[in-house]
Parts: structure tokens; sequence; C-alpha cells
């Protein structure tokens, strides 16, 4: 006999209102069943379709031979799948048969008008693949628990044992950045039962990590604090040996190098060579062009391109005589401009390119200029007029909302219309500038800097409107 439970799972997940079965029309055949499915009136009762699948192993006990092709098509019951549909995604017509008899899945016949004619066939989650998902979610859920107290606890321990490596006065100040950094994701993990609860307390970006990949990216947090806390300096390798303790440790955090060290510094907001690790090539370079000097001797001229690492920026403090600071996206732009020697001269430019993305030694360099440069009268930011753009766009607003009161520009250009109004490039405020970017992208027209880059009197004029 069929099982209440299946039935149960029928009833609720495949039979709208109105139609129920009819267990006088359940036809059994090994592990196989077939059961009408009736539409009940006040006066009417009517045969309208037939389930037919298979009786569900309630222990599993072939769980792990659950077919992949079936589980990630059918991964919930709202997924319909017509006959033809399913054959060709699955290529296997056994597949489907051998679905049907261990109950991964179910087959839905519905009839015309006379009760008989099949008009339509679709298959369906069956109870087995059901049961299967729901304690594959459950495991899951057990696991990212300990996971989470693993992670609490090992960031309770770090908070109790930091500032126990003996380091020089500049590099306690870094790692004081660090220690606020892992308070920070401690207090707020601490509340969190899911890794997607994580995602979402820790991330401030428009596409955050999800799954296993941020379950590593945490993994490399607490390592790189981990190791911060007994070592005053590292090697790339030794982070993850140290915190898995395993064969192949070493290597775990390999395959998301560039994009962990990066996130990491951005968070922390210092080069993680500053906080000891000495060998993983994060040195980042950072180009501008224009006169600029800094503490300890540090004189770069005005009319060349040059270009500082980020762990300098880090460890000096930096000021121009400079009257504009151009912030501009790509390096393309950046040297093109530098070409104008007279131009820079001329205009007392600084232009500091980001090279696509805001990071921790452009943010210091910046606030530097902004706060020991009295000179400076406006800032002009010029990104792309793309998604990313805009995102670059808005962590430079962000920062300049903590600086000096200086007037900033935003530039837009748009080759439709920039030799008949030039002026039309430049916004004054940020939300002008943002509801035009948006406007943008909605009608499809992103850009690239690189396509509109203009000449020397567009440069002038931008400066001077």
């Amino acid at each position: 006999m069929i099982d209440a439970e299946i039935v149960n799972f029928i009833c609720s997940r495949y039979l709208s209102k109105g139609t129920e079965l009819e267990p006088g029309t359940l036809s059994e055949s090994g592990r196989s069943f077939e059961i009408d499915i009736f539409r009940t009136g006040s006066r009417t009762r009517r045969r309208i379709g037939k389930i037919t699948g298979g009786h569900a192993d309630t222990g599993l006990s072939h769980e792990k031979n659950v077919p992949e092709a079936l589980e990630r098509l059918f991964h919930s019951p709202k997924v319909r799948k017509g006959e033809r549909e399913l054959l060709r995604e699955i290529q296997d017509e056994s597949l489907c048969s051998g679905g049907l008899a261990e109950g991964w899945i179910m087959r839905k016949d519905l009839y015309g008008s006379d009760g008989k004619t099949v008009v339509r066939t679709e298959y369906v989650m069956g109870y087995t693949l059901y049961l299967h998902l729901e304690r594959k979610k459950s495991r899951t859920r057990e696991r990212e628990k300990q996971t989470i107290a693993n992670w609490n606890a090992r960031l309770g321990a770090i908070l109790n044992e930091r500032n126990t490596v003996k380091i020089d006065l500049a590099g306690e100040e870094n790692r004081h950045l660090l220690w606020n950094f892992i308070e920070d994701i401690a207090a707020k993990i601490e509340h969190c039962t899911v890794v997607k609860e994580v995602s979402e307390v820790i991330w401030n970006k428009e596409q955050p990590w999800q799954g296993r990949k941020l379950e590593f990216y945490v993994d490399f947090i607490i390592a790189l604090a981990e190791i911060a806390a007994a070592r005053a300096h590292f090697d790339w390798k030794e982070i993850g040996a140290r915190y898995y303790r395993e064969i192949g440790g070493s290597k775990r955090f390999d395959p998301y190098k560039v994009e962990f060290l990066e996130e990491a510094e951005e968070q922390i907001g210092c080069p993680l060579p500053l906080l000891g690790l000495c060998s993983a090539g994060t040195v980042t370079p950072i180009f501008f062009a224009g006169e600029l000097s800094g503490s300890g001797g540090f004189a770069y001229p005005q009319g060349f391109l040059h270009v500082v690492t980020d762990v300098t920026v880090w460890r000096t403090e930096f000021q121009t005589v400079c009257r504009t600071l151009w912030l501009t996206e790509n390096r393309a732009v950046l040297t093109r401009m530098s070409a104008e020697p007279d131009f820079l001269r001329k205009s007392g430019s600084l232009i500091i390119g980001l090279d696509g993305q805001l990071r921790s030694g452009h943010r210091k360099l910046i606030k530097d200029v902004l706060a020991g440069s009295e000179s400076i009268r406006q800032i002009i930011v010029w990104c792309d007029s793309d998604r990313a753009g805009l995102t670059i766009s808005r962590n430079v607003q962000a920062l300049l909302q903590m600086a000096a009161p200086v007037a900033v520009k935003w530039i837009l250009p748009d080759s439709l219309n920039r030799k008949d109004n030039p002026a039309g490039c430049v916004f004054r405020t940020w939300d002008a500038y943002e509801a035009e970017a948006l406007a943008r992208l909605d009608r499809r027209l992103a850009g690239e800097q690189e396509a509109e880059m203009g000449d020397t009197d567009s440069w002038n004029l931008w400066m001077e409107i």
C-alpha cells in the first residue's frame, strides 16, 4: 500500500483546489504505483489526470546514488518539466524510467474533457528526492552552525592573544587596524546561525561572495589574524598551513589568492605587507602625474608620470602644491594627460590613476593630499560610464564625504553631445551625476573613458566651469 507520507506530499504539492486522489484507483506493481486525480464539485466528479511514481525509500539506503542530473533539474517541488524537455536535458531515457521506479521523480498525466485522452504530461519531484534534499539541507545547516561556532571560538581566542608579538611602533599602528577589523567581524558573526547571514553582515559590495567561497574567505581572515597574532613576519603559504594543519593546507587559499588579498586589504584598510606578510607579491603600484612630496625626502616633480607603491604610501605622509586633483579610473587616461606636460604645469594638476579599483593605498594617498595640501581648490572625478565605473565613483564619493570641503566635479563624457555641449559632461553634484549615470545604464549607453579622452581644451574647460 502506498505510504500516507507520499499521499500527503502529492496532495500538498501537486493538487490544486477542488482536486483529490481517488484511493480506489490505486494500482501497484512492485515498487511502482499509479493513482488517479479527480476534480470534485457540488454536482460533478470527473477524472482529470493520473500520478505515476515509485514507493519512497524513507531510510534512503541508496541516497548516494541519487542521479546528479535529476537532483539538479528537480531542485524544488515547484519545478515542472515536459517529457520532451526532460529527455532533452538528461539525454538518458533509462534515467527517467529509473527515477520513476525509485521515487526520485513522478509523472503527472493530465486528461482532456473525456477523462481518458492525455493532453499534457509533466514530470515533478518525487517524495524520495524531496526527503533526500531536505536531509541534505539539514546536514548543511548543522555543518554551517558548527562552522560558525568554530569561527566564533577562534575569533575570541585571537582577540585574547593579540598584541603578544613585539613589533615596532609603526607595526603596532597597522596591527591596530587589523584588531579593529577582527573585533567588528567577531561582533557581526556572533549572532549568525547560517553562512548566508554571515555574507549579509560582513559585505558592503553589490555582489557579495556566497557559499563555499565566502566560507574560505572567513577562514582566510581568521587564519591571517591568527598568524599575525603569533608572528611579526610570515609567508603566504604559512597562513593556510598553520590554520588547517593538514596535508595541502598551505594551498587551500591559492585559488582565491589575488581576490582574498585585495579584499582583506580593502576591508582592513592596510596593505598586508605592513601586517607582516613578506612574500606574496602583493605590493600595489599607484600611478600618478604631478608634483608630490612626502615625509622622508620624497619629491616628485611636475610634468612627469610617476609611480609609488602602496607600502610606501602607508609609511609616508604626502602633500602637494597643485591646485586641481584629478581621480581617473583608467591608466590610459592618466598616461594621455601626462603626455601633455605643459597642461600639467599650467593647470597645476595632480592626477592619480585608480587603475580600475579604489584600493586602500589610493585611499591613504588621497586622504594625505587633501589633509596636508592647502593648495587644492577642486577635485575632478572621471570614471567609465559602466556599472563598474559607477561603483568606483560611489566609493570615491564615500571617501570624499569625509574629506575637507573642496569643490568636487564629476565627469561623464557623452559622444552624442560632447562636441555640441562639452560643458554638459560636467556634473557639480553627486546626485545629478548618479542620476545621469543610472539613466545611461538603463538605456544601455555604458562606455569607457578611453573612447572620449578629450584634449587640453576639454580638460581646461572642465576645470574652469
